[in-house]
């Protein structure tokens, strides 16, 4: 073998050791699979079967190859589309999963209107939800970066989501075909490759959700195909698609943009640096990247004020702690203790570290390696073929593969619940390829007595031996958890067009289907839909006193609102400042479950805790008047022996003074302030940390409900 050889050997080696630690706590578990001993004997009486009776494995192989390659292609893209749409109208009740998803699909539906935020109607505390931050512009801003809404935006525009989740489906399978043709340059290889993972839940449901992994994984298999036949024939057509798709990956998910980018650097930069092909193909890709990197920077700009600071790190940074807890690499500070608290406990004093990335990593590939090939040890296998077969083609599969699971140690949050290790999902594509060729090759390289085509087709048989095996209990778990989640949600807007309500404000008791169903391009100031959580939507009504209101309570149930809309007044339920229009500046906030934690009975049974108080620490909270006058206000709120005391202002008058402090936790009202002359409109209040009375352990607040009444005339 010349130097080369040896050094593609070397190079295939390190990577199988790193996938191998990483996976190494799930094969250990693997081994105690009760289905284990059921699998490895059908894998081995079909593989022996497809040897050892020359017809079985070649008709097998016969059947693979006997439609054409674009026709092949065609018919699983449909299998796979169709495989998506069954999920989705099945257990998923035509409605998104997560509420990433949700949130997706809000914003696909402002860009469909050629917007890149949701208008904040009055008042704006009544559109507060996670995942949302009021920018710099006085809109709702999504956390998520535009790439993959601006794919969903013409699909929720007309109405079909759904159909987004098919095409990226099919795209994907077409995709990995491609992918595996380039690295194994072995066609029955390549329709293996989509064969070994198009049944799979993880493969199912990661499209039908509309997440932005799969659109990723998709779009990260065409830039390494365009890369690789870039390095092989240069085509300026190549680079400008390449530049697109690393570009669009960016703008959809940035550090899975670095991977991929980095990728196609290892990819093409010998071949630059050794003039192979012009410098003009780089900047045609660099060129044709460009737009989708602006958009990214003109909706940062919108949202926090600066292109260069992300969405996703404001809204970190404002609705939980400690303040740059969401950012990547290592420190006491990474972790948000209020949309994480497990995991930030799991790291310990010392705060996150190597060790606990690792631990995430081996926690995510372990989780891969079963939901997408029926356990962890299948995956290592293909890596396996890198030191046994390498090439240069696989070396650049595998360091996508493995770069994207190592580079996902630097974000501590670990796997989901339904979607398991959603977030190197990408990879599937890369790591099937490679999974498929060391199969591929290793029937060449066993072939004898046996042909290689006989070899093939039994291998093939021995896997999908393995598969039935763990098939059933791997979708039957996936729609359980699907099911759990799903049963709950509403589908509000076909529910609205049931109950014909054309105009009015409509109390949706589910959040996630809220954001699914939430549209006020076309509902306008005549179909107002908001969250409740219980906690009374006096101020909505007073902005909008001439529309009827409607309470769902599920599916099948909605009331109608008999009462009147309430007069000139304020009633503002301070946790709903949480997580989107807050201001915290030298101190922390957060809602808080008052009546679950403590017994203690608040409006709606939540509140605003205030925690992590420096000296001269302020929260800043917006509101909105419906009406102008003569006002009086005052704070509600617990106090307990660790509460202090702050100064309350609006719009820098001073108003009164919280004093939080009691010998025993209860609920307590605050001092009427003195009258303040106010206009209609937005106004701020302000809470300005205070030295605690000597009796206090602490300088903490549980702010309730800010209220105002009427004062008379001056």
């Amino acid at each position: 073998m010349n130097r080369r050889g040896w050094l593609e050997r070397a190079a295939g080696a390190l990577m199988l050791a790193a996938w191998t630690a990483f996976s190494w706590a799930a094969l250990k578990v693997d081994v105690h699979d009760p289905l284990l001993p059921t699998a490895l004997a059908a894998m081995a009486v079909a593989a022996a079967a497809g040897v050892i009776i020359p017809r079985v494995g070649e008709f097998f192989r016969r059947a693979v190859l006997a439609l054409p390659a674009w026709v092949f292609v065609a018919v699983a893209a449909v299998v796979s589309g169709a495989i998506t749409a069954w999920l989705w109208r099945g257990v998923m009740h035509r409605q998104v999963i997560s509420g990433d998803a949700c949130i997706y699909i809000l914003q696909g539906r402002a860009l469909g209107h050629l917007d890149l935020a949701i208008p904040a109607a009055a008042p704006r505390l009544a559109s507060s939800v996670k995942f949302l931050v009021e920018g710099m512009d006085g809109r709702f801003h999504s956390v998520f970066v535009p790439g993959y809404p601006l794919f969903l935006a013409p699909f929720v525009r007309l109405g079909v989501p759904w159909l987004s989740g098919m095409v990226v489906g099919a795209a994907l399978a077409t995709a990995q075909y491609l992918l595996a043709k380039t690295v194994t340059r072995d066609e029955f290889a390549a329709r293996l490759s989509l064969l070994l993972v198009m049944p799979t839940y993880a493969r199912a449901v990661e499209t039908s959700d509309l997440l932005s992994h799969a659109f990723v994984g998709t779009l990260s298999a065409f830039a390494v195909v365009l890369a690789l036949g870039l390095r092989a024939k240069p085509d300026w057509r190549r680079a400008a698609l390449l530049g697109a798709c690393v570009g669009w990956v960016f703008s959809a998910r940035m550090l899975d943009g670095f991977v991929l980018a980095a990728v196609v650097a290892a990819t093409l930069g010998g071949e630059a640096v050794a003039r192979r092909f012009s410098w003009k193909f780089i900047v045609l890709g660099v060129l044709a990247g460009l737009p989708f990197i602006a958009m990214v920077a003109v909706q940062q700009r919108e949202a926090t004020g600066h292109w260069q600071t992300a969405t996703v790190l404001e809204y970190a940074n404002r609705s939980d702690h400690p303040r740059g807890c969401l950012r990547l690499g290592f420190g006491k500070e990474i972790g948000c203790s209020l949309e994480h608290p497990g995991e930030r406990r799991s790291f310990g004093p010392d705060g996150y570290t190597p060790e606990d990335a690792f631990r995430i990593v081996s926690e995510r590939t372990g989780r891969f390696g079963d939901e997408n090939f029926f356990a962890a040890w299948v995956a290592v296998l293909a890596f396996l073929g890198l030191v046994v077969f390498p090439s240069t083609e696989a070396l650049i599969a595998a360091l996508y593969a493995v770069g994207l699971t190592t580079s996902y140690g630097l974000f501590y949050y670990g796997s989901g619940i339904v979607h398991g290790a959603r977030h190197v999902f990408p990879a599937l594509p890369f790591v099937a390829a490679l999974l498929a060729r060391a199969m591929s090759e290793s029937s060449r390289a066993a072939a004898g007595r046996w042909s290689k085509e006989q070899w093939q087709g039994a291998l093939a048989l021995g896997y999908f031996a393995l598969g039935a095996v763990f098939f059933p209990t791997m979708w039957r778990e996936g729609k359980a958890k699907i099911k759990r989640v799903q049963d709950p949600r509403i589908a509000i807007r076909p529910l609205m067009a049931r109950e014909h309500i054309t105009r009015g404000i409509v109390l949706i008791p589910d959040v996630h289907s809220y954001l699914e169903a939430l549209d006020p391009w076309t509902d306008g100031r005549e179909r107002v839909l908001v969250y409740s959580d219980n906690a009374g939507e006096a101020d909505l009504r007073r902005h909008h006193p001439q529309l009827p209101v409607f309470m769902v309570l599920d599916e099948r149930t909605v009331l109608r609102v008999g009462s009147s809309a309430p007069g000139p007044g304020l009633r503002l339920e301070m946790e709903r400042a949480w997580p989107s229009v807050q201001r915290p500046i030298g101190l922390s906030a957060g809602i808080t479950h008052t009546l679950e934690c403590c017994l203690i009975p608040t409006s709606g049974m939540r509140a605003l805790r205030v925690f992590a108080v420096e000296p001269g620490g302020r929260l800043g909270v917006p509101f909105d008047l419906a009406y102008g006058g003569r006002f009086r206000f005052r704070m509600n709120g617990v106090v307990a022996t660790d509460q202090g005391r702050f100064q309350l202002s609006v719009d820098g008058r001073p108003l009164s003074i919280w004093d939080g402090y009691a010998p025993r936790p209860a609920p307590a009202r605050g001092e009427w302030s003195a009258p303040l002359d106010m206009a209609a409109g937005r106004h701020w209040l302000v809470a300005r940390a205070l030295h605690r009375a000597a009796a206090s352990t602490g300088d903490n607040a549980t702010f309730d409900l800010f209220e105002g009444e009427p004062a008379g005339e001056p």
